[in-house]
């Protein structure tokens, strides 16, 4: 029988407890990969070269989550259909571009050795293909299916961690390892991506479907990146606030510090991953029940943050009980001796699970500006305990200096996060024009 010419029926989404599964799997398993690149560094390598890699990931960074501009979270919670992919890939690719610049023109005049210079821009390199396969998967987050992002996400980090484990083993090249890792992330762009989102690209309305993956630099793009570019720089704060202890440390102490102060903080990656998990499998429900009933989004927000505090439990005791020997199995033995920093960084790191939930609630809102002032804050606050704390005491300084950002951080955005749940929607029953449900961090 031959297939119907029209579009088929909108793909069915799946359940959010199907979406959390499948996200929860992707996020961990790559988790596992990126920690699996530090400890076979650690393992093949030295501290001073896990620093080293740590670094070039600290600076590249923050300048590509501000230009990511969380388009994949705005397209995901785009309810009223403002833009089409098409917009969001065009306005991807020119901020992406202008990110690599960036990185660039920092690994190059900031940074002393060659060598390390071109690690910078060959993970920002990694970053760049990273930033489109993201958007992308806002279009499959968007129809929510996040199983068909997971396995983005799975192939993704796997074919990296591979491949930059593979070359390093082979050449003792961090340099050569940087690039094969880079060329996979291109290699998953290309084979799976975007094959994907043409697919689920027939399902729009027949408009937008004949742009197909042809992006687009109209007048809209302009419209959207000035929309969410609060938002971007926001988030970029977060994250230049998460990487300012590495600066800092690496100025005072050297790569070596950065390197185990790293290899600490990437164990706490996994859980913040499982936290982001859920985070993006909720978003879209969040932004829907935020317009169109403000019980059901307390409801939501309330499980959300009782999670968080459940997870942020387990984590502080699990590290407690089994931190010094999961430091002498998974790297050296020489690691074992920072188990007390891995206690405070795991209450640093519990903390701000409940700080990004109340980030992914108050996006899902719409609210946008606030979070940039709230991103500076935090962001100071970072920077003075930074200045204050590392100096003198070193690695433990820096441990103590993600308790305090993430404290305040998580003050600043439950304060905000009342006012919204006091507040509500401005407009609650005209959910097709709620502009304000477009983001989500």
């Amino acid at each position: 029988m031959d297939e119907p010419t029209a579009i088929p029926a909108r793909p069915i989404p799946l359940s959010l407890r199907a979406n959390f599964r499948w996200t929860l799997a992707a996020n961990g398993l790559n988790a596992v990969a990126q920690w699996g690149m530090i400890t076979a560094l650690a393992k093949l390598g030295s501290a001073a070269l896990v620093g080293q890699f740590a670094l070039a990931v600290a600076i590249t960074l923050p300048v590509m989550t501000v230009t990511m501009l969380q388009l994949r979270a705005v397209q995901a919670t785009d309810i009223a259909g403002e833009y089409a992919f098409v917009h969001y890939l065009g306005a991807r690719l020119l901020m992406t571009t202008l990110g690599l610049g960036v990185i660039a023109g920092i690994a190059w005049y900031t940074v002393p050795e060659t060598s390390t210079a071109w690690v910078v821009f060959l993970v920002g390199c990694g970053k760049s293909f990273e930033s489109v396969s993201d958007v992308v998967r806002g279009l499959f987050q968007r129809y929510e299916r996040m199983d068909v992002s997971a396995k983005s996400i799975m192939l993704k980090g796997w074919a990296g961690f591979v491949a930059l484990a593979a070359l390093f083993w082979a050449t003792g090249s961090l340099l050569a390892a940087v690039a094969a890792m880079a060329i996979s992330g291109a290699a998953t762009l290309l084979l799976y991506d975007l094959p994907r989102a043409a697919q689920l690209l027939r399902h729009e309305p027949m408009d937008r479907f004949k742009r197909g993956l042809a992006p687009s630099f109209d007048p809209p793009v302009w419209r959207l990146i000035r929309k969410a570019l609060p938002l971007g720089i926001a988030v970029g704060l977060l994250s230049l606030q998460s990487n300012l202890p590495r600066y800092v440390l690496e100025a005072w102490k050297g790569d070596e510090a950065v390197g185990y102060f790293s290899a600490l903080a990437y164990v706490m990656a996994v859980g913040t991953l499982v936290i982001n998990a859920l985070g993006q499998a909720a978003s879209p429900r969040l932004a829907t029940c935020f317009f169109a009933d403000m019980r059901d989004y307390r409801r939501l927000v309330a499980k959300l943050l009782l999670t968080s505090i459940v997870l942020g439990s387990l984590l502080v005791v699990g590290v407690v009980l089994f931190g010094r020997l999961g430091l002498r199995v998974f790297y050296r033995p020489e690691y074992a001796e920072f188990q007390t920093e891995f206690v405070l960084l795991a209450i640093g790191t519990a903390i701000s699970f409940m700080a990004s939930f109340c980030g992914y609630a108050l996006t899902a809102a719409g609210v946008f500006r606030a979070q940039l002032v709230l991103g500076i804050v935090s962001c100071a606050s970072a920077a003075a305990a930074s200045f204050w704390l590392i100096p003198a005491h070193g690695i433990r300084g820096a441990v103590v200096t993600t308790i305090v950002t993430a404290t305040a951080m998580l003050a600043c955005f439950a304060a905000m996060l009342i006012l919204v749940l006091r507040k509500g929607p401005r407009e609650p029953n005209h959910l097709a024009e709620a502009e304000a449900a477009l983001p989500c961090v």
